[in-house]
Formats: structure tokens, sequence, C-alpha cells
């Protein structure tokens, strides 16, 4: 479906991403794991139109959209749920929905597909005609994801969708990506915490540097020596050593 071919990006003199390849199939759900900074939102960006490429190619469902606009991209199913969500405080649960289906003209399905994003978080039914900046940290990430939705993706691509949310929260954001994934939707999932996103993902890759450090499958990663060290944390003198990178309280080896 997504093939990322020799990527590089760059701001100004700095690069951010270096030769970056990687693949993503059809119903596949694949992690993009590192540290901050080492290039993750970047990628991203750089398939969604954000960041164009100084080189390299992103082929689409055998198509090149690496220079096509954020809106074309969408179009061809494509949806980026960003980081720290991005949401407008001043407008409506509902209104963020609708901006989500932007590109669309079915105005039944588009009704349709509101409701299924209530389905799926009935918390957002609740606050449908309250103004965004009034809603929780795990409330705000469940309208991002909604609104990711309403463009009916064929990837979805999330930006360390759990940061900065309460573990009971993350694990329901967790389930809702996996029945997302069930459903027929690929996933991108960035990630910090290799602990919430490989137990979940098909395959991962390890960014580090601007650069993939490590690929495989996911069960395989989450065995590494050196993503256990690094991303997991380690066992040591019966106590748990949390990762000193990681945002969030579960990014430990249990």
């Amino acid at each position: 479906m997504l093939s990322v071919e020799s990527l590089s990006c760059r701001y100004g003199g700095v690069v951010a991403l270096r030769q970056i390849s990687l693949t993503i199939a059809a119903g596949e759900f694949v992690a993009l794991i590192g540290a901050n900074g080492a290039g993750k939102t970047t990628l991203l960006r750089a398939i969604s139109g954000l960041t164009p490429p100084y080189e390299g190619r992103v082929i689409f469902n055998g198509q090149p959209i690496e220079r096509a606009s954020c809106a074309q991209i969408v179009r061809a199913g494509i949806a980026h749920c960003p980081e720290e969500r991005k949401i407008w405080p001043h407008i409506t649960v509902q209104e963020h929905l609708r901006l989500g289906a932007f590109g669309r003209k079915d105005t039944k399905e588009v009704a349709r597909d509101i409701d299924r994003v209530y389905a799926i978080f009935p918390k957002v039914l609740e606050r449908r005609k309250q103004v965004c900046g009034t809603l929780s940290g795990g409330e705000q990430q469940m309208v991002a994801i909604g609104r990711a939705l309403m463009s009916r993706p064929k990837l979805l691509m999330l930006d360390e969708p759990n940061l900065g949310l309460a573990p009971l929260v993350v694990e329901q954001v967790i389930d809702v990506i996996r029945a997302i994934h069930r459903d027929g939707t690929s996933i991108l999932m960035v990630e910090q915490s290799a602990a919430l996103a490989l137990p979940h993902a098909d395959r991962a890759f390890v960014l580090e540097n601007g650069s993939i450090a490590k690929q495989g499958r996911a069960r395989d990663l989450l065995q590494d020596p050196d993503v256990k060290r690094a991303y997991l944390g380690e066992e040591k003198q019966g106590r748990l050593i949390q990762d000193p990178l990681a945002k969030d309280p579960l990014a430990t080896t249990r």
C-alpha cells in the first residue's frame, strides 16, 4: 500500500531524515518507535505532505505522492492524527468531525460516519455540542482520532496518540486503535514507548538520529536486547528501571 523510498528531509541545514525506506502492506499495523527528536514526526509529516522531502519518493497505491498537496493526500486515502492532537479550542466536537470530511460530497454517508465515530467513542457523543477547549486530554484525543476517521482513510497515521494521557485512558485509546485495525484500516503508529506499540503491531521500525536502526517483526523486536535496554527499560536487582526518555508511566518492562 505505502512505499517510502530513500526519503530524506531537512529543516534549513539540519538533516532530520536520512535515506529512509519502509513499506506498509494493506491491512498491516506498523509501529515506529524512537526517542524524542529521532525524526518520527518528520516522517509522518513527509508522508502526509506537510514537510516535502528534498530527495526520495513516497508511493501510495502505486501513485507518487511526495509532491502532492495535503488535501490530495487525504483524498487518496491517508489520514494523519498529529502529535498533541492539534484541536481547535473554540469550535465544537461535531464541527471537528465535519472538518475531517472536508473532501467528501456524500452528505448522507458523512452523517453515517459521524454516528459511527459516536458509536466508537460514547464520550464524544456526550460532548458533541461542547467546544473542544473544554474537553479533557483523553476526550480531545478521541475527537482527533474521530476527525481522522471521517475521511475514510485506507491508512491511518497516529503520532504518539497516548502522549500525556492517564493509564486508564491509554488502554481505551489502544483498544480503539486495535478495533480500527481489525475493521481493515492499515495503521502506522509513532510511539516513544515500545511497551505500548510493539505488542499490538505486526512489524516495527526503530528510528535513531533520522535513520532506521532496526526493523523486523514486532514480536522479535520486543525480545531484542538493544530495544529492551533503550526503550523498555531493564530489570536490575529486583526493581524496574524506567526508560528515561519515555514520557508515559507505562514505558517499563511490565
